[in-house]
């Protein structure tokens, strides 16, 4: 039998189980990658803080450098993960990532502009996989279940944000080097874990010319806008993400300065560095609860309406950080933001996941995701002069502002926020 025919097909694999070999193949590697990254990624922040002096613009910059390589090569990632194998592409750029993760520390000990060079290179790697894996799930899901394996999939990678309090404790006892050796491990796991799957080959003879590559993308854009959830639900995703790409930089700092004066601070919440870990594993519990409930009710209601609700209260939960320097209410707050997420992200990119037909799927998510990562990169550039004339209060104020007003694309349209 050939690879391409690959030896269960989907509808038997279905029928010995809701969600299919595949998919658990594809889930355990994510649950063990995605653990590995938030301990490495705790571990690149304040590396780069503890490298910078807590240098705001040094940290803008290293958000920029992870999400300028999305910006730049988003478009064509798009267009490969059409055109060739998606489960080749997957397994290589797991590869490559352990082997720049191991590297790491070698790298940061010349000094800190070697860091963004591999935090860049990482990203674009990052950018493929993700863009891959996407357009790939609907083809080893069936369509009445993808809410559910989206659901599963956001709760893995924000239930794993538990283990920032792992990076965040690694980093206060033994220093920066051991969750980079980590995070290349789990990377080399995920790998093997995809090489086991049994995914339908796209690959679409040899790779297609510049003038091709271009048809290709702006196919994929024309599609976009001709349907009206992705059109509206992209810029939604694209104004709130700008917002968030402020979030990203002014998050840690927060943590590390201003709440640093919250009461009843005991044994390692003194370190900034744990601090922010504790935040982020409060966004993973709200964000698991929000996975769940999400799935839970998304036969009630239209996805576009969980998709508009969520965002208004992610905003409204951003928003009440400009209110406290108190580390549990910010922790709250948290909580909260992280519940809300879950219902717009599941929602969003399930629905452009099924409006999108499997041949144009990976331009048209590749699309979507460009244009949130130049948002994002956007905001984080920003940041940087945002925090030279506004307080901590301000720019949370601002931030869930945006967010809030960003919804107005989903409550101004019925067909929006009606949307199946």
């Amino acid at each position: 039998m050939r690879e391409q025919d690959y030896a269960a097909p989907p509808t038997e694999a279905r029928a010995r189980s809701p969600l299919g070999r595949e998919f658990r193949l594809y889930a355990v590697g994510r649950v063990v990658s995605v653990v590995g990254d938030r301990i490495a990624l705790i571990a690149l922040v304040f590396l780069v803080i503890h490298l910078s002096r807590a240098y705001a613009p040094a940290v803008s910059l290293f958000y920029v450098a992870r999400l300028l390589p999305s910006l730049l090569a988003g478009l064509i990632a798009g267009v490969a993960a059409d055109h060739f194998d998606r489960r080749r592409l997957m397994i290589g750029c797991d590869v490559g990532r352990a082997v720049l993760l191991a590297a790491v520390p070698a790298v940061a000990a010349l000094n800190l502009w070697t860091v963004y060079p591999t935090v860049f290179a990482l990203n674009i790697m990052n950018s493929l996989f993700d863009t891959s894996a996407r357009a790939a799930l609907p083809d080893v899901v069936s369509e009445d279940r993808l809410t559910d394996a989206n659901a599963i999939l956001n709760g893995i990678a924000t239930s794993a944000d538990f283990f920032y309090g792992i990076g965040g404790a690694l980093i206060f006892a033994l220093g920066y080097r051991l969750p980079f050796f980590i995070d290349a491990a789990t990377f080399l796991f995920s790998a093997l874990t995809i090489a086991a799957m049994r995914i339908p080959r796209n690959q679409q003879g040899p790779l297609p010319d510049l003038a091709a590559v271009g048809a290709r993308v702006k196919a994929g854009f024309r599609y976009l806008v001709s349907q009206p959830f992705l059109k509206w639900g992209a810029l939604t995703f694209g104004f709130a993400a700008f917002a968030g790409g402020i979030a990203f930089v002014v998050a840690p700092l927060y943590a590390n300065r201003a709440l640093a004066h919250s009461a009843h601070l005991f044994g390692p919440l003194r370190s900034g560095a744990f601090r922010f870990s504790v935040m982020e594993v409060a966004l993973g519990m709200g964000a698991v609860g929000g996975s769940a409930l999400t799935a839970r009710i998304a036969k009630r209601f239209p996805r576009g309406l969980l998709f508009g609700m969520g965002m208004t209260g992610a905003g409204l939960a951003y928003g009440a950080l400009a209110f406290t320097t108190n580390m549990y209410v910010a922790l709250a707050c948290v909580l909260v933001f992280g519940l809300s997420n879950s219902a717009f992200v599941v929602a969003g990119f399930t629905l452009i996941q099924t409006l999108t037909p499997s041949q144009m799927r990976g331009r048209v998510l590749a699309a979507v995701t460009t244009l949130i990562t130049a948002s994002l990169a956007l905001g984080s550039a920003v940041s940087a002069g945002l925090l030279a004339f506004l307080s901590y209060s301000q720019l949370w104020l601002l931030i869930g502002v945006i967010i809030v007003v960003a919804t107005l694309f989903v409550w101004e349209r019925p067909e929006i926020r009606r949307q199946h």
